[in-house]
Formats: C-alpha cells, structure tokens, sequence
C-alpha cells in the first residue's frame, strides 16, 4: 500500500483504480494528516492549487503551508477547536504556493476517533476561493462606489430625481430642495408633473415623458415653478432606465436652474438691441445735421435779406426755428449714441444741485413739490455740468408726468461704491468698480411694470399719448451717463413710485484738476487776422453756406471740393490763406490726411475741422488729431464766425 493510503479510504463497489482517480481529480483538495497535523496523504488538485510537489508535502504539518497570521490561528483557534468538536466548517486561511504567492482557501476538517475514544486521523477539504474573495472585492468597491456616487447626487447643484415610469419621485437630491423648495420628504410619492411643473407647461412636458416611454433620452428646456410660486427657467434631461428584458424600470431626470443664465442673455441681448439702435441713431443724427446745417445756414440768409418787418419774416423764423428743434433731436440721437460731445470739469455734484433747484421746481406743476435731501456726497466727479442739467431736467419732467395726482420729487447725493456684485449682476452695463458719486431722482408717482421699466432707455419708446413725448429723453439719459463712463439703476412699482439713480466715477486723490489737455503751442495773442479762408467741403450747399456766412462777416473765402482740390489751391497761393475749413468725412483724401498733408508742407496753417459727427467720436477712432479745433454741425452762421475769427486772431499755430 502507499504510504499516502489508509484503508478507510476504500470506496465500497467501486474499483480501487477508479476510486484512487476520483479522489486525486476531485474538485477540492484532500489533505489526510495525523493527530499532530502531520500530512500522511494529499491529492493531485491540492498539489496543483499551490504548485508543490507531493514529496515535499507528505511529512509537513498542513499548517507550515499557511501564512503566518494563519498559522498562528490554526495552532490557537483551529486546532484546539477541532480536538474539541471533532469538526469545523468553512474557515477562510490563505496557503502559500510554491511560488511564494497566496492562494485563498476555504477548510472543512473532520478528525476521526477510535473505538476507545483516542483521536485519530484528520481528513481536511480545501476549496480554492479566488473567484469568491474576487467578487466579495469588486461587490465592496462597487457598494463604495455607488455610495460615493449616492454622496455625489445628494450634493450636486443640479436637482437630480429617480422616478417610477409613471412619474412618481423615488429620490429627490438635496439640490432639488434647494431648486424647488421642497424637503425629500414631501417629495417623495408625488407625481413630478403635479408637483413642479405649471399648467401652461403639463403639455410640452407630458410630450417628453412619451418619448421617453418610448426608451429615448430626451433633453429639453422648459418653464417650472418652485414651492412658493417662483417661475424657474430649467434645462431637464430625461434618461430611461430599461431592465433586460426591454421594459423600463425607472427613468431619472437632471434639472438644471437656468434662470440666472437666461436673464444674463436678455441682459446682453438688450444691451446689443440698444447698441445697434445707437448705431443707427448715429448714422442718423449726421444725415440730420448735415442738413440741418444747411437750412439754418441758409435760413438765417433771408431773414437777413427780408429785414425784420417783412410779412414773411416771422414764417421763415418758424422754418429757422423748427430747424433748431430738428438740431436738438438730433442732439438727443447723438447723446443715446454716446457720440455727443462732452466737457468735462471738476464738479461739486450737490452745490450743482441745489443751485438748479429753483429752476428744476418750476417744471413741477402745482400740486407738486420739489425737496433737495441734505448733501451726504463728499466726493466730487468729472462731468459736463451742461449735460448733467439735461439728465436732471429731462428725470424730473418725466417725474412730474408720472404724478398727475400731485406728489413729490426727491433729488439726493452721496458717496457709492460699487463692488464686483454689482459688476456681475449687470453685465451689459460693463459696470466698473469703484468710488462713484450717486445722483438720484425719486418721485411718489404712478411708478411701472417690470416690463415698462426695463424698456424706458430704449430711443422712442414712451407711455405718453401720442403726440404728448418723443420717447427720447431717456435714452438721451442713458447715452450721457454713458458717455461720462458712468452707470444708472432703476426700481419702480406699480403705485409705490419710481428713483432713478445715476452714478458718476468719483474722482481719485491723485486726480490732477486739469481735466483738458493743454494746448501743444499757446496761442499768439494779439496777431493780425489773415484775410482769406479755404473752405474744404464736398457738399455744394453746405460749401456755399459756409463761403456766404464767412464773407458776409468781411473774410476772403477760397473753396475746395475734396483735398485734393484744396492742396493745389495752396500751391498756387502766393500768400496762403490763415485758416483752412475742413470737413472729416470727404470721399478720396479724406479731412485727416488732408490736415497731414498741410502740416508737412505749412506747419504753421491752422486748420478748423468740422463734422456731423461728434469730435469726441472722430478722435476715438483716430480721424481728428488730439487737440484740434472742430466745430460739430450743424452750426449757426454767428457760431461759426465767431469759431473763425477766434482761431484768426489767436495767431498762426495749427495746434490749438
């Protein structure tokens, strides 16, 4: 016999040869080992399991084959455990291959006794476990990552949902509570179209959950509405669920709050809609002008030719007069462009405001009154003390209006700071931070509709009937705040009234009082006035203006279509003439260049430029030298003698 064989290993009724094959090939490892744990047998799938061959395990104690936290185990919690039950089931050790690697185990171990009681052999199985401890492994990452995943859903932004297929809410995130308003507790078991969705959206919203009966995910943007009523703009995705067998299971759903986006969009969209229309109105305002120029110009002749007592003298000043108004609206165009010009100073914006008080009063109608709060602004901004006039005039005659019932008109200062909030909360406005001075202007009127409210810069929108409001003293408003770098807030309310706050930078410590540059030359006081003037203008009507205005006030006028013309003039002239009239915007060489070109050749010629466009526009864009002397159109024939003739007496330098 073998020494590896006992004779209680013999199957009955089966043949030794065939019962030795079932016992080495079985699916678990035997280990037959004596009472001290000494292996006396062990069969070929043990052998195989940890690579050892059989003569290096027969006469090893079967815990020499363990790792040593499980030898430890077996000598003081495996053995004397079995010598006391005789048996013991299932204990996972790990045995160590011949290759040095571990291999998990599972052992049953039985020990026999003898018919007089004495211990006998111990009979052990060992079930390689690999594949279990494998699946244990992944079953536990799998539970750590779906609670890590849990832990991700519970604290995301978004409100993330599980819902039956009917559209009971399973779970509900702590972002759906923060979303919606309500606690998972009261969410969870409703339906989510009764719950979040509005009934002018149960349509739209009904149509994506067929969609998504249909097994199809499905994304979409939609209106929704919180607990307390507050209309939420939400982005939603959809996604099925769908089991094996092709039916779904659930479906979940990623709302996303949107609302701020949106309203960032309307923000910017309007911002551009109100670009685009002061591009227009610019493009406008400049055709106007430039005719306007030419009917005051040539009004003003036969006023002139009439005399103030000829019968059609009144009707031609109404023509003059309705030019001006022409002019004016123009003006408002410009200011809604940001394209007007603007001269700044150092401006004490209270002591601006108590002294057009009286003025600003009397605009007020008689159940109406006027009250200047205490000055609370101690800082000081730089701003066109004539445009600020407007901004007032215009805000406190639009205050009156609202008040037909009688009321009173609030204007106040103060010092304001305006933070990075409010840069991100207007970001059309492209807000600066920083000091400002605030200007304000409240009224206890009829007050408007958010809807009304955010339209009343636009240019030519008004509430007034028709015929009563142009719709453009707003939006002049808008243009000038603008212009001064500034910004304006506006809060109203049906019935509670409206303020309009302007805010113009402050100025810093360091500022230099000198707002305008200086002059590179300083003027020659007291020179002779040349006699002639070139007037460069490529509009026959508004040369011809510009040639009678300047000889009717005893000047030499020479007249030049384009540049080009011009310049051969002066090469012809044995004396050249002391100023040159210039318009910017000619087709060819164009008022700069035209400038350019006489500079180089008679640096010591002045020249007047001039535009429909305002100069403040011209320099930014680099078509008017810094500090040259322009004069915007449309002008009065005595405005632009007087503009002449200055330059003329100040002395031959250009730069001025």
């Amino acid at each position: 016999m073998p020494p590896d064989r006992d004779q209680g290993d013999r199957l009955p009724g089966i043949p030794e040869d065939e019962a030795r094959e079932l016992y080495e090939n079985a699916p678990c490892g035997y280990v037959s080992t004596q009472p001290d744990g000494t292996i006396v047998r062990v069969n070929q799938t043990l052998l195989s399991l940890t690579g050892h061959r059989r003569e290096a395990v027969l006469g090893r104690s079967l815990q020499s084959f363990l790792t040593v936290p499980g030898r430890m185990f077996y000598e003081t919690h495996y053995a004397p455990l079995l010598g006391m039950q005789g048996a013991i089931k299932e204990v996972a050790l790990d045995l160590v291959r011949a290759d040095g690697s571990l291999v998990p185990v599972l052992l049953n171990s039985v020990q026999q006794r003898g018919e007089d009681g004495r211990a006998g052999s111990i009979r052990t199985t060992l079930f390689d476990i690999s594949d279990r401890r494998r699946y244990e492994r992944e079953l536990l990452l799998a539970r750590r990552d779906a609670e890590q995943l849990a832990g991700v859903v519970s604290a995301s932004g978004d409100a993330i949902l599980l819902m039956s297929p009917d559209g009971t809410i399973r779970t509900w995130n702590r972002g759906a509570e923060r979303i919606f308003g309500y606690a998972a507790g009261e969410a969870v078991g409703r339906v989510v179209g009764d719950l979040i969705v509005p009934a002018d959206r149960k349509e739209e919203v009904e149509r994506a959950f067929e969609s998504l009966r249909q097994g199809r995910e499905v994304r979409f943007e939609t209106g929704l509405v919180a607990r307390d009523g507050r209309p939420i703009d939400a982005s939603v995705t959809l996604t099925p669920h769908v089991e094996a067998l092709g039916e779904i299971a659930a479906m979940s759903s990623i709302i996303r709050d949107i609302t701020e986006r949106r309203r960032a969009q309307e923000q910017v969209r309007k911002a551009e809609q109100l670009e685009a229309v002061g591009t227009l109105a610019g493009g406008v305002a400049h055709e106007v002008n430039n005719q306007m120029a030419a009917v005051l110009g040539f009004g003003v002749f036969v006023l002139r030719a009439l005399g103030p007592h000829h019968p059609q003298a009144d009707d031609v000043q109404i023509m003059v007069d309705a030019a001006g108004r022409a002019a004016r609206v123009s003006q408002q165009l410009l200011a809604f462009s940001r394209q007007q010009i603007i001269v700044p100073r150092i401006l004490d914006v209270h002591a601006m405001l108590e002294e057009l008080a009286p003025r600003l009063g009397s605009v007020l109608g008689p159940d109406q009154s006027l009250v200047v709060a205490p000055q609370r602004a101690r800082q000081q901004a730089r701003a066109d003390s004539s445009l600020l006039e407007q901004i007032l005039l215009s805000l406190v005659t639009n205050a009156s209006d609202a008040m037909p019932a009688g009321g009173m008109v609030t204007l106040w200062t103060e010092d304001a700071v305006l933070e990075m909030t409010d840069v991100l909360a207007h970001p059309e406005d492209e807000v600066v931070p920083g000091p400002y001075v605030l200007l304000a202007v409240s009224d206890t009127g009829i007050g408007m509709d958010p809807l009304t409210a955010s339209r009343i810069f636009q240019p030519f929108f008004t509430t007034k009937p028709i015929g009563q409001g142009k719709g453009l003293g707003l939006s002049m408003v808008y243009g000038i705040v603008k212009q001064h770098g500034g910004h304006i807030q506006v809060s109203s309310a049906r019935g509670q009234g409206t303020a309009i706050r302007v805010y113009l930078p402050a100025l810093s410590a360091e500022e230099d009082p000198a707002l305008l540059p200086p002059s590179r030359r300083a003027p020659m006081e007291g020179a002779s006035s040349p006699a002639a003037v070139l007037v460069v203008e490529d509009e026959a009507m508004l040369r011809n203006m510009a040639r009678r205005t300047l000889e009717d006030a005893g000047l030499t006028v020479l007249e030049a279509e384009n540049g080009r013309r011009a310049l051969a003039i002066l090469a012809d002239s044995a004396v050249p003439p002391g100023l040159v009239l210039a318009d910017l915007a000619m087709p060819g060489m164009s008022g700069q260049e035209l400038g350019e070109a006489i500079g180089r050749r008679w640096p010591d010629l002045r020249i007047l430029y001039t535009s429909a466009y305002p100069g403040q526009d011209m320099r930014a864009q680099g078509l008017l030298p810094d500090a040259a002397p322009f004069i915007q159109k449309p002008f009065s024939p005595d405005n632009l003698v007087a503009r002449v003739t200055g330059l003329l007496r100040s002395g031959p330098s250009r730069d001025s």
